[in-house]
């Protein structure tokens, strides 16, 4: 065979060796890359940043979930973030593969306490009821009912307006307070995600958890601001509102005002208005 015809031939076999997968290799990167994100991880953990710690966890366990210890971690990581949603879902993932009786113990601990305070949290979540409130007592068929009207003249006129006009300017500041921050974590966001940071596996649910986060709260920012804007018209139309009107051949203060009025043996305020 001629020289260069074994150079060819050894050429082209070079090049296919190349071409061919190797598995072990890119697994064993994979596995190297899962290990710094793990110590990347213990070091957030031990300088108290529970959130990043989780974050890494979880994503080095994406990358090798043969050691689920990372599952355990990113656990414990969600716990100390005051997550415990998260936190319940890892160490659930988690107590399905351990075989340790003693660590399985002490996920299954983990997760009642989890769990308990999912539910706490969601209780706190539902409108709360004033049970200190005593019912009105329903009024005797006998009794004679005697109702009252007083003066309005111990309640200023400006009492409303003021209120919704401060009321206004509470929630027009709150979301433009919460817009300056949700804009602040899309940036984040937007240099987190040109930087790589979803490019793992289960990565893309993560981008798009956090992308749906930031839409809700800007969504509840701008919320706030238009609620403020609508109370202000609000406070407006009071103030413009508060005059004299006549009824009935007489001339009586006009305008929205909160009246005291008694009942028979109950007591309480009314909202009353003339235009």
């Amino acid at each position: 065979m001629r020289r260069g015809t074994s150079t060819l031939i050894a050429f082209v076999v070079a090049c296919a060796a190349a071409a061919v997968p190797q598995p072990a290799q890119a697994r064993s990167s994979l596995d190297a890359k899962a290990a710094r994100m793990s110590d990347e991880a213990a070091a957030h953990f031990k300088a108290g940043r529970y959130l990043e710690a989780a974050e890494r966890f979880e994503q080095a366990y994406a990358l090798n979930a043969d050691v689920i210890v990372r599952l355990r971690n990113a656990g414990r990581a969600w716990e100390e973030a005051g997550r415990p949603e998260r936190a319940l879902h890892c160490f659930e993932r988690y107590l399905a593969k351990e075989t340790d009786p003693k660590l399985r113990a002490d996920a299954e601990e983990r997760i009642e306490k989890a769990r308990a305070a999912v539910a706490a949290a969601r209780k706190a979540e539902q409108p709360a009821v004033d049970a200190a409130t005593p019912a009105a007592p329903a009024a005797s068929s006998t009794a004679p009912r005697a109702d009252v009207t007083a003066s309005s003249g111990g309640v200023p006129s400006w009492s409303l307006p003021l209120a919704a006009s401060i009321g206004s300017v509470g929630l027009f500041l709150t979301g433009v307070a919460v817009r300056q921050k949700v804009e602040d974590a899309a940036s984040n966001f937007e240099l987190h995600d040109a930087a790589g940071h979803y490019d793992y596996p289960g990565g893309a649910g993560k981008r798009d958890e956090d992308a749906s986060t930031i839409a809700q709260n800007r969504g509840l920012a701008w919320g706030l601001v238009g609620g403020g804007v609508v109370l202000a018209g609000v406070a407006t139309w009071l103030w413009l509102r508060d005059g004299d009107a006549e009824s009935d051949g007489k001339t009586e203060q006009a305008g929205v005002r909160l009246l005291p009025v008694a009942a028979g043996s109950n007591a309480g305020l009314v909202l009353s208005g003339r235009f």
